[in-house]
């Protein structure tokens, strides 16, 4: 900030965060003068604790938020470095103020304060009514033409489910139809939206509670029970459990489905004929959890990767019955992340940075036979092989 006769130039140096308010140490912040015509700086404070907000008060004078008994309180400081404590709250210091015509405004816990300066340690607060400037919310009609977070297919691959801007949306796989149809319509996250059946969608939402769980929608007009084509749908609570559920994918059956617990464990549970989950399988509780979940075509295995304790991403591939342990096929101290299977299931691709950190496509054969063959057996088969008539 610049003295009122423009001469001087007063700021804070250091790398401690303001928000550290009872730290002691060498990266504390101090405050700085700098002489504009003499180009010349000056330290004014020289401690272990943070001093920051430099404000003038006159041409010679500052007053400062400083932490000396580990709370922030106002203190006059001259340019010739004379101090003078102004406040000795021991509670809870001020977090910000402004200092104008004899008048200071300051924040202290969650109030605001205001008067004459000479009063600045008994001031009362002051009360703050806001209006609302609408009696309803206005709303604005917006075309969304990118920013899809997330989307999944329909089982009749007719029609597909997106998240945008926290809202999941039905749409058809057309290219002349553009229509989409709002399933979620709330203020809440609504996100990884899935179809269970070709007529209802799972999403995972925090709308009730601090936790996210899953919820399903679908048409609540028993006449139109088309997701897409229906005016009216209906969102419920499907499933919920101790932790947050996220990330749910289910089999390419649709008997089972997979998904994140509480961020650290993979669960896989049965989907009931009536579209309810069954038992439970936890096939893996790691600090970091799993991402990219992907089925194998045969439904009987998941494919993930999971970071380390030395932050190192790995794809794994594990059998979904929990009678085995994973098996990581990616094997290497690059990332590797986002597995994909081929549609025979005889391979894995995934996203690796190993050469020279750029993010490419890698695959791992997962049958020895296909491993073994030679790019002229790929394509033309074995020597030996009699052909079929």
């Amino acid at each position: 900030r610049i003295s009122p006769n423009g001469k001087l130039v007063a700021f804070t140096r250091g790398s401690c965060k303001t928000s550290r308010e009872n730290y002691i140490g060498p990266a504390d912040q101090e405050i700085w003068l700098y002489d504009i015509a003499n180009d010349r700086y000056t330290q004014l404070t020289d401690n272990d604790f943070n001093d920051i907000s430099p404000k003038w008060m006159s041409d010679n004078q500052l007053l400062i938020l400083s932490a000396r008994e580990g709370r922030y309180n106002l203190k006059e400081l001259s340019v010739a470095g004379d101090e003078k404590w102004v406040t000795n709250f021991s509670d809870e210091g001020i977090h910000d103020f402004d200092i104008a015509a004899g008048k200071i405004l300051f924040a202290r816990k969650d109030q605001w304060f205001f008067g004459d300066y000479s009063q600045v340690q008994n001031l009362k607060a002051l009360k703050i009514d806001l209006k609302n400037d609408y009696r309803f919310y206005p709303e604005e009609r917006k075309t969304i033409r990118n920013a899809i977070s997330n989307y999944s297919l329909s089982p009749d691959g007719e029609k597909v489910v997106i998240e945008t801007r926290g809202e999941v949306f039905v749409g058809l796989l057309d290219d002349e139809k553009s229509r989409t149809v709002n399933l979620s319509d709330h203020p809440f996250y609504d996100r990884e939206a899935i179809f269970l059946n070709d007529s209802t969608v799972v999403f995972s939402s925090d709308r009730e509670t601090d936790q996210y769980r899953f919820y399903k929608a679908n048409s609540s007009d028993p006449d139109k029970t088309d997701i897409y084509k229906s005016l009216r749908h209906e969102s419920a609570p499907y499933f919920k459990s101790n932790g947050d559920l996220r990330n749910a994918v289910l089999s390419p059956d649709g008997s089972k489905l997979a998904y994140l617990e509480a961020g650290q464990k993979l669960q896989v549970s049965e989907v009931n004929e009536d579209g309810s989950l069954g038992s439970t399988v936890t096939l893996l509780e790691a600090w970091h959890g799993a991402g990219g979940l992907a089925w194998s075509p045969d439904n009987q295995y998941l494919a993930y990767h999971r970071d380390d304790l030395n932050f190192n991403t790995e794809v794994f591939i594990q059998a979904v019955d929990g009678k085995s342990e994973a098996v990581n096929v990616s094997m290497h101290p690059g990332s590797d992340y986002s597995a994909s299977w081929s549609k025979d299931g005889s391979k894995l691709a995934f996203v690796s940075d190993r050469n020279n950190d750029d993010a490419d496509i890698w695959f791992v054969w997962l049958q020895r036979e296909e491993w073994l063959k030679s790019e002229q057996e790929r394509e033309e088969g074995y020597y030996f092989e009699e052909e079929k008539e």
